[in-house]
């Protein structure tokens, strides 16, 4: 797999768009890890049955939701200060050095929280695997950490390249890992194997930084209070906006289950799956590349704007080649990934499709206010999404999964207009600003 990374990575190169090149090799990250995925899907049926696979699930739904809370201290609070002093070595040692201390703090709360939360009780239900469960649970912190340090290296620095090969060389060290538990230990293996990714993402993060910047700049103790203030304001606030989102479309489907049951729902789900599958491809370059660029201070206004406008046309560009050929070969699509009894989804599928570009249009142009740290203007908007979301479905439209998109839709559409008001606005009072400096 390395080997395919390398000879598409060397065709990505010649592309001029930081944007483009960002996106496509990152891309063969998520495309491989994808892959990966199914192959393991396939392992655990054929050797251990389905109810291997429920198992798996879900101790997968523990490890990463849990994985969430760590996200409390923003790493993109530390991306967006790493952004502006780079060059300062020093500076960068203090930066990090709060941010692992915080992470290490929370580490502390949560190896507490064991001894008073029966996890097993609250997440898993099944008492045989009770010991197996805390296994895991102790690993946990150490992934989420060590995960966390590394976006701040990888986004901070837009190292995407580095990022792109972190994430295939411990994808496919882990896939074996994977194996070899399952053959040995059997379902057991599972508990293993999450605990087993811990100890690989340590290992090989650690040779990273040691061989391109020294352990000393990631790994140290400090408590700065200029830095804390940052960490904490970004990780409130979008940790409880992913919750917020997330609970709302989760009770928005719930109501879709209890009128019209679970197929209906699954209908949806197709939409909603496939977008895991292709959006990246739009999405992951405004995280390596757009995020950490806006976030130097010393981008001028017309440079900013420059990128953006560029930005724009290449997400239009893509976009639309890929609507284009989801929707015309959409019945093939649901037919290859699922089967005939699903082919009530093709509307449902359309549309999400033409509802995934405004929503990249509004991921770029708030995430971009994130990393001018408006994060007053970006909790706006999301509030208003939310709750156009929820008005429009509950209160205009019956409650099934075509209904849904369209919601979405026109809630995200909603949200669009108000940001690009608020970007004219703001145009306008540069454009003036400019006028009145050359004047004088």
């Amino acid at each position: 797999m390395n080997i395919i990374y390398y000879n598409i990575t060397k065709y990505i190169h010649k592309i001029r768009s930081e944007y483009l090149k960002s996106s496509f090799i990152t891309s063969t990250a998520n495309i491989i890890q994808a892959f990966i995925g199914i192959i393991r899907n396939k392992i655990l049926i054929y050797l251990l049955g389905p109810n291997a696979l429920g198992l798996y699930g879900q101790i997968n739904q523990i490890f990463f939701s849990i994985s969430n809370f760590f996200g409390f201290i923003s790493s993109l609070g530390a991306v967006n200060l790493i952004a502006e002093v780079k060059e300062d070595k020093n500076k960068i040692k203090k930066i990090m050095g709060t941010f692992l201390s915080l992470q290490l703090i929370l580490v502390f709360l949560f190896y507490i929280s064991l001894g008073f939360i029966n996890y097993n009780n609250l997440f898993l239900g099944i008492n045989k695997y009770n010991n197996l469960l805390y296994i895991v649970l102790i690993s946990i912190p150490i992934y989420a950490v060590i995960a966390n340090v590394s976006n701040v290296y990888f986004l901070g620095f837009i190292k995407y390249g580095k990022w792109t090969k972190f994430k295939i060389v411990t994808n496919i060290i882990n896939i074996s890992i994977f194996v070899f538990l399952i053959f040995i230990f059997s379902t057991k293996g599972i508990f293993y194997y999450f605990s087993g990714i811990s100890i690989v993402i340590v290992v090989y993060f650690i040779l990273i930084i040691d061989r391109y910047m020294g352990i000393k700049y990631f790994f140290s103790i400090h408590f700065e209070k200029e830095y804390i203030k940052n960490f904490i304001s970004y990780g409130g606030i979008l940790t409880s906006l992913s919750l917020l989102n997330m609970s709302v479309l989760l009770n928005l489907r719930k109501i879709i289950i209890a009128e019209h049951g679970l197929t209906e729902n699954a209908y949806f789900q197709v939409g909603y799956a496939l977008s895991n599958y292709y959006l990246p491809l739009l999405t992951n370059g405004i995280w390596f590349y757009i995020y950490p660029k806006f976030s130097e201070k010393k981008l001028s206004f017309i440079e900013e704007k420059t990128i953006l406008i560029k930005t724009i046309k290449e997400i239009l560009l893509i976009g639309i080649i890929i609507s284009i050929t989801i929707i015309v070969f959409s019945k093939y699509i649901i037919l290859i990934l699922y089967n005939s009894s699903m082919l009530n989804a093709i509307l449902v599928l359309r549309l999400y499709v033409i509802y995934n570009i405004i929503y990249v249009f509004v991921y770029l142009l708030q995430t971009i206010f994130l990393a001018k740290k408006k994060l007053l203007l970006y909790t706006m908007f999301n509030l208003l999404n939310v709750l156009s979301l929820f008005l429009i479905f509950i209160f205009f439209l019956n409650h099934t999964s075509k209904n849904l998109i369209i919601a979405l839709l026109i809630s995200k559409f909603i949200t669009l207009i108000f940001i690009v008001l608020v970007y004219y606005i703001k145009h306008e009072k540069m454009v003036q600003s400019n006028i009145i400096k050359f004047n004088k």
